[in-house]
């Protein structure tokens, strides 16, 4: 997984949920941090920067689903918490 990647998923719709983004971003910055464990390394502290950002990111931005949502998908539908569509059908 890598950024180009992401990109294009974004831009292809391809993104079915908000969590599935948020995998591919920690699923990036894992295996950054994991195959440069040199914590000094410009592509080891690159990704803790990344990670740190985006997350503070989704923080800011989950308070209001919908906004969210539409960047990553105009047509999503599905809740950022697959816990909140399970308990709201109830």
């Amino acid at each position: 997984m890598n950024l180009v990647m992401m990109r294009n998923n974004v831009e292809d719709m391809k993104y079915h949920s908000v969590k599935s983004l948020i995998n591919d971003v920690v699923t990036m910055t894992t295996n950054c941090k994991t195959y440069t464990p040199d914590p000094y390394n410009d592509y080891h502290v690159c990704a803790k920067k990344v990670e740190k950002l985006f997350m503070e990111k989704v923080r800011v931005m989950s308070k209001n689903d919908e906004e969210l949502k539409k960047l990553i998908n105009p047509k999503l539908e599905v809740d950022m918490d697959e816990d909140k569509k399970v308990k709201k059908k109830k």
